[in-house]
Formats: structure tokens, C-alpha cells, sequence
């Protein structure tokens, strides 16, 4: 019998992100599609004065979540317009996070963790950030993000805070990926949509 399996570390999960999109906006709001749908109208003119060299990929999809939230934010009271927001796109970047990590293709180990990570800062969306590595041992992961393309083109869009919303993802799947063995930590204040010069990172290895 075949396998039913269409990933491997080589080829990474695809993320249906309209799926997500449609299937929590269902959960808050009436006539989802037709919001996604107004949205991705309006992106594709607001988009067209962001001066960012950034990938068409990238306005797309970021320039569709900031219409989103712009639309809600219309229809209803500002914080909770971001807080919808929040609760539909946590699990698709969650989603897409895990897929970057091969976290079902892979084993999870603090190596791999490091090993995928660095290569999705070449594949995914995040590759478009700056970034330095300041430590690298078998105990301990640090690195910064020096700029951040995400809270640049938000800020463009109009909507910085919405920056906070994928530092949220990045703190999910890094605790989540061995909670038992690796730790990982980032203070209040240490990241640039809260007004530090940089985004800081460390990821720890205490279960060898």
C-alpha cells in the first residue's frame, strides 16, 4: 500500500491559509467570504503605495490580513476587531510555523529546532527580516532580529500593532516544540513593535 504521506523534509506542508481564514472568521463574524473577499479587493490598492521592496507573495497575503482588520475594525469596536484577528490567525501561523520546522517530518531535537529554523529564515516569509546570530552551542540558541519586515510593512498598512500578533506565533511554536527540553524565552519590552531596537530570542537546551 502506497503511503498516503505528501511531505518530507525536502517538501514542506502547504498551508491552506483561505481555509483558516474562512473557518475562523465563521466563528465571529457573518458572510466570511464576502469580508475575505472586500478584503483582497482592497488590498490589492492599498498595496500599491507601500514603497517596500518585498516579494508580490508577501504584499498579498500581509496586505490581505491588514484589510482584514481595517474592515472589522470598521464594523465593530477597534480592540475587538484585533482580537478576532488574533484568534484566526494564531493557528495558521501556527500552522505554517510547524510546516517550516518540519515538525511532523522530522524529529523533534533542540538541532533540528536550530537546523530548521535557520533554514526557514531562507524559505518562509521570515527570510525577509535581518537577522544575527549571537550564540550557538548544544545548550543554548540566540539570535536577534535587527529588522523586521512584518512590523515595517504594518507600519505602512497602517497598523503596527498588528506586528504583535506574529510575535505571538513565534512565541506559541517555540515553547510548544519540546516544552519538557527546550525552553524559550523572550522578556516584555524585547521586541521591536514594543519599542526595542531589536527582537531577541533564546532558546535553551535543559533536558541532555
Amino acid at each position: 500500500m502506497s503511503s498516503i504521506r505528501k511531505t518530507d523534509v525536502s517538501h514542506i506542508a502547504k498551508v491552506a491559509a483561505p481555509m483558516y481564514l474562512i473557518g475562523g472568521l465563521k466563528g465571529y463574524i457573518k458572510h466570511p467570504i464576502f469580508m475575505i473577499i472586500k478584503s483582497a479587493i482592497d488590498s490589492k490598492k492599498a498595496v500599491r503605495k507601500i514603497q517596500l521592496d518585498v516579494p508580490n507573495d508577501f504584499k498579498k497575503s500581509y496586505g490581505l490580513v491588514s484589510c482584514l482588520y481595517i474592515n472589522l475594525a470598521k464594523r465593530m469596536p477597534k480592540k475587538q476587531a484585533f482580537e478576532i484577528l488574533r484568534a484566526v490567525l494564531l493557528p495558521l501561523g501556527i500552522a505554517t510555523m510547524q510546516a517550516n520546522f518540519r515538525e511532523a517530518e522530522a524529529e523533534r531535537s533542540f538541532d533540528n529546532l536550530v537546523r530548521y529554523q535557520q533554514l526557514a529564515k531562507e524559505e518562509g516569509a521570515t527570510r525577509l527580516n535581518k537577522v544575527r546570530i549571537d550564540h550557538l552551542s548544544n545548550d543554548k540558541y540566540s539570535y536577534a532580529v535587527t529588522r523586521c519586515m512584518f512590523y515595517d510593512f504594518f507600519s505602512e498598512m497602517g497598523v503596527p500593532e498588528l506586528t504583535s500578533i506574529m510575535c505571538s506565533i513565534d512565541n506559541a511554536v517555540f515553547s510548544s516544540y519540546l516544552p519538557n527540553q527546550i525552553r524559550f524565552y523572550r522578556g516584555v519590552g524585547n521586541t521591536i513593535c514594543e519599542g526595542a531596537a531589536e527582537c531577541e530570542f533564546l532558546v535553551e537546551n535543559v533536558g541532555r
